[in-house]
């Protein structure tokens, strides 16, 4: 597959039916997106909001329009608003021996579409949480320009700096067990101790409030602004 928005997407099931996946072997390149992962989903008989996937020996490379990724993970889906209502989003996930070279950039792990406002422009009141637990091994990693970014926003807020139009995730787990060390160089992590945006027109963001988010990438990283 290439030039596509995504080669592949692959969201959250519920618990009657579970989404228990293994994406192997594939070939996703010259695109936007290699392969999107999403805690949450709908339009199946429950809202989903738990994946767990296994992600092994493919190509992810070379996914270099616009602020393109090999690899991302987010927390929350893009889902209709005032449908789902979904506000927390789980994954599990291994990565193992696939190739991520070539990328603007190589990984993002981040919140998602965790909106300030709701379509119409009114304020979405959901305070947007979640866990990840995603271990990687074998993956060979070098991009364009950044080989990671770990947020705890939107990646286009934690990117542009921009944080009007996109929450913090609250009370959120990142547990990153990274033993080829990947993480280590040139990567971006937007992970503060208060959100960054305080202004109008939402109520709730007239303050900064502490996020008391966790992230673990193999040792624990304090939150600072």
């Amino acid at each position: 597959m290439f030039q596509l928005l995504a080669g592949a997407f692959v969201s959250g099931g519920y618990t009657a039916s579970p989404a228990n996946v293994i994406y192997s072997s594939n070939r996703s390149v010259h695109g936007r997106v290699g392969l999107f992962l999403v805690g949450t989903s709908e339009g199946i008989t429950d809202p989903g909001d738990h994946l767990n996937i296994v992600v092994q020996h493919n190509d992810l490379s070379n996914n270099t329009a616009g602020n393109s990724v090999g690899l991302r993970i987010t927390i929350k889906g893009n889902e209709a608003l005032g449908t789902a209502g979904l506000s927390a989003g789980y994954i599990q996930a291994a990565i193992s021996s696939n190739n991520l070279t070539g990328n603007t950039t190589g990984i993002s792990i981040d919140g998602g579409f965790v909106t300030r406002l709701k379509p119409d422009g009114t304020c979405d009141e959901r305070t947007f949480s979640g866990t990840m637990s995603l271990s990687f091994s074998g993956n060979t990693l070098s991009s364009t320009v950044r080989n990671s970014v770990v947020s705890l926003t939107q990646l286009q807020a934690t990117l542009s700096q921009n944080f009007s139009a996109a929450q913090y995730l609250h009370h959120a787990t990142f547990l990153i067990a990274d033993s080829d060390h990947l993480f280590q160089n040139l990567t971006t992590i937007d992970h503060p101790v208060k959100d960054r945006y305080v202004g109008p027109p939402c109520p709730m963001d007239m303050t900064a409030e502490v996020l008391n988010n966790t992230l673990v990438i193999n040792t624990l990283i304090p939150a600072k602004n």
